[in-house]
């Protein structure tokens, strides 16, 4: 677009301008809500859950008790502390593996229908291991062993009716 004295804007319109758009810009800065942070000191994991507001004053009681919880500590301006409740039972109880009470001393378990562990009738000195197994230079030397000893009865003339 061409300049045109029409479109000219004085130095004290733009200054005008730019107080007005600072003025906007600070009442906005000043809307916003308070800095927040996680307060590590009071953020915690409990085990076996019990609310009180002595403990977690200003909260409301989640009704958790007994569970295991995850308690979250905002703090906000001053020395206010807004706290926050995750249940974690849930998801605990789906990684918790329930005891099998028909398994036999030293069996491996398995897995049956739905996730949970059965006893598979296998002990486990009756699985074998590496050292069980035999490595490459053993099966090699077995191999050899096994070539040389026809080797050695084809060449006594034991080998074959030509």
């Amino acid at each position: 677009m061409a300049y045109t004295t029409t479109k000219k804007t004085t130095l004290g319109q733009l200054q005008y301008s730019a107080q007005q758009l600072k003025g906007y810009i600070d009442a906005q800065i000043a809307a916003l809500p308070s800095d927040q942070f996680l307060d590590q000191a009071h953020t915690t994991f409990v085990y076996n859950f019990a609310w009180s507001n002595a403990t977690y004053p200003g909260s409301t009681n989640p009704n958790l008790e007994g569970k295991s919880v995850l308690v979250l500590a905002v703090k906000g301006q001053g020395d206010d502390i807004a706290y926050s409740f995750l249940d974690l039972s849930l998801l605990i109880d789906i990684n918790k593996i329930d005891k099998v009470t028909s398994a036999t001393a030293n069996n491996l378990p398995k897995f049956v229908s739905g996730g949970t562990l059965a006893d598979s009738g296998v002990a486990v000195a009756n699985v074998l291991t590496t050292a069980d197994v035999a490595s490459d230079a053993e099966v090699e030397e077995a191999i050899e062993d096994a070539l040389s000893d026809d080797e050695e009865e084809e060449q006594q003339g034991g080998g074959g009716g030509e």
